[in-house]
């Protein structure tokens, strides 16, 4: 009986009902999956649209020439490590077109940015002087050189 109200529901019984999913190597992930999908296909086929319509009656009605713009909330949450597994992929993938020319370094860092796979408010900007500095550091197994010491010790 609890089974066709959810069927009647379109809505899976793990989520109507708080059923434990029962079976062989049942997780109810399917299940779910194929409901958040239902549900944003609906957001965007149906819901949107008539958002859409009413944001600019009241914005002509207002004499707004700005338009808002929304998102619905993602109802499928996709783990920590998911998400690093794809920032991982999207950054190999930008590495790669850079690598090949395909796409400039600004272009790779501001679609690596608009992704946050990179912060936007860290400063990736360094001066010659400093990039000389590093290249140095580096050139020296990781040592500081005796200048960038002395200049530390002069500024202080």
């Amino acid at each position: 009986m609890l089974e066709n109200i959810a069927v009647s529901a379109r809505m899976p019984a793990v989520k109507l009902l708080g059923l434990t999913p029962s079976g062989f190597n049942a997780t109810g992930d399917f299940d779910l999956n194929s409901y958040y999908d239902e549900i944003m296909s609906l957001q965007n086929a149906i819901i949107k649209p008539l958002i859409d319509r009413v944001l600019r009656i009241l914005s002509l009605e207002q004499g707004l020439d700005i338009y808002p713009s929304y998102e619905f909330e993602v109802l499928q949450k996709i783990s920590e490590q998911e998400q690093t597994i794809n920032n991982n992929g999207e950054a190999d993938l930008v590495g790669k077109l850079l690598q090949n020319g395909v796409i400039t370094p600004e272009q790779a860092f501001e679609y690596l940015k608009d992704k946050d796979i990179i912060k936007a408010e860290f400063d990736y900007q360094v001066s010659d002087d400093e990039f000389d500095a590093l290249m140095e550091q580096v050139s020296n197994g990781g040592q500081e050189s005796t200048e960038t010491e002395n200049a530390r010790t002069d500024e202080v």
